[in-house]
């Protein structure tokens, strides 16, 4: 497989969870478990996080494991400037 803008995303996703919750997004008590986690996208967001339901939305969207079904980073730089002025974000560019 192609490692390119779509890979970048979803370590952006990642990097982006860690600076919002302190935490990793995936985790687990093994390496098999934790490979599957991530293989599968099962990741949860903190109950009651202070950022909303956008966040865990563009969270959604950078971490989908269909590379093709992913936000690019186009799509991603919407969604922040939407949550910024307060606006929904906007739709999904692909969709399973």
């Amino acid at each position: 497989r192609r490692v390119g803008d779509r890979t970048d995303v979803w370590a952006l996703g990642c990097s982006l969870y860690f600076m919002a919750f302190l935490e990793d997004c995936f985790s687990a008590d093994d390496k098999q478990t934790l490979d599957q986690c991530i293989l599968r996208g099962e990741y949860t967001v903190p109950d009651g996080h202070p950022y909303g339901e956008n966040l865990t939305e563009l969270l959604s969207r950078m971490l989908d494991v269909d590379c093709s079904c992913r936000a690019d980073m186009t799509e991603v730089i919407l969604c922040l400037s939407a949550m910024f002025a307060g606006r929904p974000l906007p739709p999904r560019k692909r969709m399973r």
